[in-house]
């Protein structure tokens, strides 16, 4: 393949991410060859299996890093693509879109997948799925057997939810925001095919390091003392009669999750420790806020 894009789909369970990509797959004549990637088809995350779910879905993302050098390097789809894929779809192109077809509502999921683009040179967007947490649940109810997530589970995904940030994120640039009642072939076609040809014009550019640059530990540990400032400033801030410790804990949840993405990650560069930076002053303000509604019951 010529060129790459992938395509990070974001929403709560239910809003019609798979549907959209079916939708796409059936459209007749677009400029690129589509490769969907269903991520509950890889990762299970029953009850019994939550604790392996990020090693799970580091594991996917591993994968999908060596296919795409695979493919970079041979220029042409084989046989281990096609076991890798839901689905796919050969338009006889040049260039193949990949779309991630998961909940990504973590930032920090979404920016691994934007480390993958840059890393090969790749194109790199994103569509969010806006939709309200009743339209969901409501959708949610009609989905068969297994494909249904427990209610709880959507509320609460709803509630660390973490809409594409494009004023401060530059990375989330190219996100377009559908609409779920917008979701048909027809409108798909006039706007989200343009949208994604757009995205293929604009790849990434790969990194380039310095003879002379830090270590990836010092980096690491860098970012680590900048959210751990960042912690003990928010907390000095709060009034006495506000639960602290609750507060604190989750921040502290948070910036071990960052600290984890942050380590599977080959190369950093300053724009990294930035990133993540901003990335978790999104949660800060998350949390805070979400606190404050919760008293404002």
């Amino acid at each position: 393949m010529d060129e790459i894009c992938l395509l990070a789909l974001i929403g709560l369970p239910a809003v019609g991410k798979t549907s959209f990509c079916k939708l796409l797959l059936q459209i007749e004549s677009v400029p690129f060859n589509v490769c969907h990637i269903c991520y509950d088809e890889f990762i299970d995350i029953s009850e019994e299996n939550l604790v392996n779910y990020k090693e799970q879905r580091d594991k996917l993302l591993n994968t999908l890093d060596n296919l795409i050098g695979a493919w970079k390097s041979s220029k042409m789809i084989n046989e281990t693509l096609m076991k890798s894929c839901s689905a796919y779809k050969d338009n006889g192109r040049n260039r193949l879109l990949i779309l991630c077809d998961d909940n990504h509502f973590y930032g920090s999921m979404r920016y691994r997948l934007y480390q993958i683009a840059r890393k090969y040179g790749l194109s790199y967007g994103q569509i969010f799925f806006d939709c309200t947490l009743d339209l969901a649940l409501q959708q949610n109810t009609v989905r068969e057997g297994s494909h249904r997530v427990p209610e709880e589970v959507v509320t609460r995904m709803y509630t660390k939810l973490e809409v594409p940030d494009l004023k401060n994120n530059s990375w989330e640039q190219n996100t377009f925001t559908l609409a779920t009642e917008n979701l048909n072939k027809e409108y798909i076609s006039l706007n989200l095919v343009p949208f994604i040809v757009r995205n293929f014009a604009v790849p990434l550019k790969p990194l380039e390091f310095p003879a002379t640059c830090p270590t990836k530990q010092s980096q690491v540990h860098e970012l680590d003392l900048l959210m751990r400032k960042h912690i003990g400033t928010v907390i000095s801030k709060i009034p006495p009669n506000v639960n602290k410790k609750q507060i604190a804990l989750v921040l502290n949840d948070s910036r071990k999750d960052i600290l984890d993405d942050c380590k599977a990650l080959e190369h950093l560069v300053d724009a990294d420790i930035r990133n993540f930076l901003q990335l978790f002053e999104g949660k800060i303000e998350s949390v805070l806020n979400g606190h404050k509604l919760a008293e404002d019951k």
